[in-house]
């Protein structure tokens, strides 16, 4: 069966990738670590999680302002999707948070953020040497540049069903050896990959955990 996890020691300079389906567990992972964290933003997408365990919910404005800490920015209607208008927006937005330097930037979803702007490529790209750090998170790894899934240090991965997905993790952690028919046996189980390729697991959150890390989301879909 699945064991409780022991939380690896994550630099601040080092990224983090989680991949999993919806609901397998991979956003309360992303919470867990950021808990962990001095300085970080989440950019929420989804909209659809309470995040004040992890830090406190941020106006656009408030942007340019914050310092060191942990915030929460609720992407917005007209940032959301992957036509021209909204892509601008996204990337005026990373490169404002690209020069507050010394933080890290979490994607909720990853996917949800247009590719092919200025802001995107110099976050994911370039940010280390404007110390910042990526903690990426998406359920849909064929959607995603594998540049920017396999610069990370530390892998969470749950079970994934579609063959072309597991075969891009595969492809993201160097060959690393799976265990996904442990990962497809034991629900909300998930394997960690290190930076030099070793697997653990698989593994799962404590309960007591999840429950605090769950929160209220329906009062969170009243903040912001």
């Amino acid at each position: 069966m699945a064991q409780p996890f022991r939380w690896p020691s994550i630099a601040a300079d080092e990224g983090v990738t989680i991949v999993g389906p919806r609901r397998s567990g991979k956003t309360l992972v992303l919470k867990a670590l950021l808990r962990g964290c001095k300085n970080a933003i989440v950019l929420d997408t989804k909209r659809n999680e309470d995040w004040r365990m992890v830090g406190r919910y941020v106006k656009r404005e408030e942007l340019r302002h914050i310092k060191g800490g942990r915030f929460i920015y609720r992407i917005p209607d007209e940032m959301q999707g992957q036509d021209a208008r909204a892509g601008a927006l996204q990337s005026a937005l990373l490169e404002a948070l690209l020069r507050a330097r010394k933080r890290r930037i979490a994607f909720d979803e990853v996917a949800d953020f247009k590719e092919k702007t200025r802001g995107f490529t110099l976050v994911t790209k370039r940010g280390g040497a404007d110390n910042v750090t990526l903690y990426a998170a998406t359920q849909r790894p064929c959607d995603v540049d594998l540049t920017v899934l396999s610069e990370a240090m530390h892998f969470f991965v749950f079970f994934l069903r579609l063959e072309d997905d597991r075969k891009r993790v595969q492809k993201m952690t160097h060959g690393a050896a799976i265990p996904w028919a442990e990962l497809h046996a034991w629900k909300h189980s998930f394997a960690y990959i290190d930076g030099a390729g070793e697997v653990y697991g698989p593994s799962r959150l404590p309960d007591r955990l999840v429950q605090e890390l769950l929160g209220d989301k329906e009062k969170a879909r009243r903040i912001a």
